[in-house]
């Protein structure tokens, strides 16, 4: 089991925040498995700095931690390299 720090947009991040979003589409880049944690980070597209010439947001503070459940990695119309997620959430937190 390991955890990945994940940026996410605010407008799906809210609805991962409200409870209404279980499931996330993203490049396997990382060798997801059943069982990891994804910690989301909200960012703030508002915010946008340049470090080493990479435009990155600013976290706004806000973070979920959910378990993957389940993974379907190809097939149903997912392209070469992607996943989509499901998960359930464990733990959120605002250090603001």
């Amino acid at each position: 089991m390991q955890t990945h720090k994940l940026k996410t947009d605010p407008a799906p991040f809210a609805d991962v925040w409200l409870g209404t979003k279980k499931a996330e589409l993203r490049v396997n880049d990382r060798d997801y498995k059943i069982g990891d944690r994804l910690e989301l980070q909200e960012q703030n597209i508002a915010h946008v700095v340049a470090i080493n010439h990479q435009i990155t947001a600013k976290p706004t503070g806000r973070v979920v931690v959910v378990v993957v459940s389940h993974i379907v990695e190809e097939g149903y119309g997912l392209r070469a390299g992607y996943v989509m997620l499901s998960f359930s959430p464990i733990d959120k937190r605002d250090d603001n």
